[in-house]
């Protein structure tokens, strides 16, 4: 996955190496490698981020009025030029549209090492409507070979230049850290806030940062970034949601 639109990187070498996941106009966009189409309602909780119109990232509906995404997918960017759309397969359908009343992220992320890449967005009003379900947040513990259900907007190919028009899904398993932060270690340290997942040819892209990556019925982790799509030395990287679940539990009381 590219590290996805969105992600500003270490370094400006970093920001050219590591492709965030998020599709904002003015970065890389990002969509679901190696997967399939599928229909909205099939992934009720799955959003989408859009910046004054333009789609930028994915997010998930957690709660009537709250929605989780990337944190990188809203740096420097005001609610009120921010809308949630749920309910839609295409990108050009117009679905449930929301405005957002207030972003809540960590103070602690930076982009220098994208740790704790989660942000809350609250709604201004709830999102009710056809195909729109929020999803319970995983609080177990995750396990290597385990499988998550990732799904967006993004990319199909890491050369493309446009995102998908159509929601697509892929699932691949999770793999080990220890194996997945030596690819990494030239480029970013990976931290105890994220997980690794990826197979052969599948993986998230550039526009599919901040969406959802569900096992077992449950959110357990973000689409964060990744240095290309589908790369077999490079697995995508996720926030995990166990490990952030105290920022988001406390931005749901807000």
């Amino acid at each position: 996955m590219t590290i996805f639109n969105g992600i500003v990187y270490l370094t400006t070498c970093l920001l050219l190496l590591l492709s965030p996941a998020s599709s904002q106009s003015t970065q890389s966009l990002a969509r679901i490698v190696g997967g399939t189409k599928t229909t909205i309602n099939n992934v009720p909780y799955l959003v989408q981020l859009r910046q004054q119109g333009n789609f930028i990232c994915g997010g998930t509906l957690v709660a009537p009025r709250f929605v989780v995404t990337a944190a990188h997918c809203v740096i420097g960017i005001r609610p009120g030029q921010l809308t949630v759309v749920g309910g839609a397969t295409r990108l050009s359908q117009r679905g449930v549209r929301r405005a957002v009343r207030k972003v809540i992220r960590p103070s602690s992320f930076t982009m220098k090492n994208l740790s704790r890449d989660v942000a809350v967005l609250k709604l201004a009003s709830p999102m009710r409507g056809s195909n729109t379900r929020p999803i319970a947040l995983n609080t177990a513990k995750l396990s290597r070979n385990m499988s998550v259900r990732v799904s967006g907007w993004g990319l199909t190919k890491e050369n493309s230049n446009r995102v998908s028009a159509q929601v697509r899904t892929v699932t691949v398993p999770i793999i080990s850290k220890a194996r997945c932060a030596a690819n990494y270690r030239q480029l970013l340290t990976l931290t105890p806030t994220m997980f690794c997942a990826a197979a052969p040819g599948k993986d998230a892209c550039t526009g599919d940062s901040g969406g959802p990556a569900v096992c077992n019925g449950r959110l357990c982790g973000v689409v964060s970034f990744g240095y290309g799509c589908a790369r077999s030395n490079f697995p995508g990287i996720y926030t995990s949601i166990r490990s952030v679940q105290g920022i988001i539990r406390k931005a749901l009381k807000q």
